[in-house]
């Protein structure tokens, strides 16, 4: 059971169906193929900003600027200080659709999302690591 009463999870095969429904609705026209797969980073990446698309889907800035500028302009993808995000109940939607039609593109991009944010990790604990050491005495 799901809190608040709200009843169990639907099956598997009704989540699908209930996401590929809801994201015909919301996204009203179908988006390119490039605009697909900055939603699928959005939703892997839970807030994202241009650097994120661009990385995740190896593409030029203009491209990655363009593709973030159509994710602002959704009606459920809200702005923070931190970057988009996506409203939870879409996010989860592209998720489980992304997951049912194209596992090898979700396990890909997640790589990719993956070692992107990993980098930028390093580099900024790197960068603290080298102001943080205490200096021995000689």
């Amino acid at each position: 059971m799901r809190p608040h009463g709200s009843g169990p999870l639907p099956p598997p095969l009704k989540r699908i169906d209930l996401a590929r429904e809801l994201l015909k609705l919301l996204l009203r026209e179908t988006p390119s193929a490039a605009g697909s797969d900055a939603l699928q980073v959005l939703a892997l990446a839970r807030v994202t900003t241009e650097d994120p698309v661009r990385r995740t889907l190896d593409v030029p800035v203009a491209e990655a600027q363009t593709l973030f500028a159509w994710l602002h302009g959704l009606s459920f993808v809200r702005s923070t200080a931190a970057g988009l995000i996506s409203h939870g109940l879409v996010r989860e939607a592209v998720l489980v659709d992304l997951r049912w039609r194209d596992p090898e593109t979700n396990e890909r991009l997640l790589r990719r999302l993956h070692a992107h944010l990993t980098e930028r990790l390093t580099r900024c604990t790197g960068e603290l690591g080298v102001r943080r050491r205490p200096r021995l005495p000689r």
